[in-house]
């Protein structure tokens, strides 16, 4: 039998102060075969979208509780015009010219390019079964547009837009995350606008599932749903087909098979590339990939899932699955929808112009205690390191097993930035380790039962996990 053991990489001996890049960081994989499945899957490379910085400064803050209806569909959509009025719907121009659909992709794992008086890398990774590669950060756009209810954490458009568009695949990324649900369609629409000819040049992702109307189909995962909603996100983005379809939720009432039926044959047609799914629970993925391959139909590829250190839920199940099914785990909102960018601290008032401090719903935050325990942490780390606290924190991501890339997104052009500097640094292991300790979860059942009595045939897409709660929980260092 095959071995499959992971290759330990992690400590770089980085120094504490200055840029450690980490092209070695994406090639920590598990090789082998494990009873016919997958034979390469990559742990080590990280839906909705992510996180909008806006004010970043060293001073102190506190969470707000959230307030008002936390609409996320855009209220009432009876009357819902074409374009909601805002900035981003002023002085549109006329159509842009329809690219070609040709998609170039990078050869390399690692790109060297130079920007400015730096050469920067970007780690690219393979996205689960298939050949599709991607950068390790993708540009989420759910600042893009406006309206929707999305106004208050929105409002990027024209000149500003297209500027974090050029700076991301300036950087390397060429990965870009979108979704009809954001602010009502109008972010797909202002990247349309943008990409001009550099599309063929990006992997261009979006999401169908959510709410687009009050009538009976207008949400869901059915065939008459995801096929009106696919044309309709072609049509604003200006594109005759998606790189990627994620499945933004499960829909409880349509039986999967016609889910899977339906993207399929929007491959066949040109429309889709491939697909994957997004907030799927372990046995909602697990469920999708079989029945798939009891069709012989295309399964996904990735799934779009919330991980944050402050939230490391995905790691009971989640990545697990998806390690063992060959599918690949991209992070959504690191920085926990602003909770974790810096500006949330104990007691303080989190500023009004700020994502967590205009009453925005999410994350669900479990512990608020254990959160600002976090947050003061990665301020201590931060100022060691002379990084900010979301690069501390997104840094931590990446570095993570199972995970392949995330997504960022901010509304200021500097925050953007900051973010995409992150790829360019590699946490100290000391570091890495003081905020994986202080951010164990507990090892609920049956993972200690397993941890106890299985671990003379431990199931390797769960090591790294079990080996740290048995660490960190256990105080086991065997």
């Amino acid at each position: 039998m095959e071995s499959f053991t992971p290759v330990d990489l992690s400590s770089t001996g980085a120094p504490m102060t200055g840029k450690s890049v980490g092209p070695a960081r994406m090639d920590k994989r598990f090789t082998g075969d494990i009873s016919g499945r997958a034979t390469t899957l990559s742990t080590y490379a990280l839906d909705h979208s992510t996180d909008i910085g806006t004010d970043r400064s060293d001073e102190s803050f506190s969470i707000i509780p959230s307030s008002g209806t936390g609409d996320l569909g855009g209220g009432d959509k009876s009357d819902k015009p074409e374009l909601y009025p805002g900035p981003c719907n002023e002085g549109r121009g006329s159509e842009a010219p329809q690219p070609s659909g040709i998609v170039r992709t990078q050869s390399a794992h690692v790109l060297t390019r130079r920007y400015g008086e730096e050469e920067l890398l970007m780690d690219y990774t393979q996205l689960g079964n298939s050949g599709l590669r991607v950068s390790r950060l993708a540009l989420g756009t759910i600042p893009f547009g406006s309206g929707g209810g999305f106004e208050r954490i929105a409002g990027v458009c024209g000149d500003d837009a297209r500027r974090q568009f050029r700076e991301a695949l300036d950087r390397g990324v060429n990965f870009i995350d979108t979704a009809n649900l954001y602010s009502a369609g109008d972010a797909e629409r202002v990247l349309g606008e943008i990409m001009g000819d550099k599309r063929d040049e990006v992997i261009l992702t979006s999401k169908a599932r959510m709410p687009t109307g009050e009538g009976p189909n207008d949400s869901g995962a059915s065939r008459q749903h995801l096929t009106r909603a696919v044309e309709d996100s072609l049509e604003r983005l200006r594109t005759d087909h998606l790189d990627l379809l994620y499945i933004h939720q499960w829909d409880g009432q349509t039986p999967i098979t016609e889910t899977i039926a339906t993207v399929n044959e929007m491959i066949r047609a040109g429309k889709v590339r491939y697909w994957g799914v997004s907030n799927f629970s372990a046995w909602q993925l697990t469920k999708t990939v079989y029945e798939a391959r009891l069709a012989g139909l295309e399964g996904p590829i990735s799934q779009q899932v919330y991980y944050t250190p402050e939230a490391r839920e995905i790691e009971y199940e989640m990545i697990p699955a998806a390690r063992d099914l060959g599918v690949a785990t991209f992070g959504w909102s690191p920085l926990g929808e602003g909770l974790l960018n810096g500006k949330v601290r104990r007691g303080r008032q989190t500023p009004s112009d700020t994502r967590q401090g205009t009453g925005w719903p999410e994350p669900h935050v479990t512990d608020e205690k254990r959160a600002y325990d976090l947050i003061e942490l990665f301020a201590q780390i931060a100022n060691e390191l002379g990084w900010s606290i979301p690069q501390v924190v997104i840094s931590w991501i990446l570095d993570r097993p199972g995970v392949d890339g995330t997504v960022i997104a901010a509304r200021k052009f500097d925050h953007l930035t900051e973010d995409l500097d992150a790829a360019e640094l590699t946490l100290p292991a000391d570091a890495r380790d003081r905020i994986t300790v202080a951010s164990q979860l507990p090892a609920f059942y049956p993972h200690w039962h397993r941890m106890m009595t299985a671990q003379d045939r431990p199931e390797l897409a769960e090591a790294e996990f079990h080996a740290e709660q048995r660490r960190h929980v256990f105080g086991d260092d065997a």
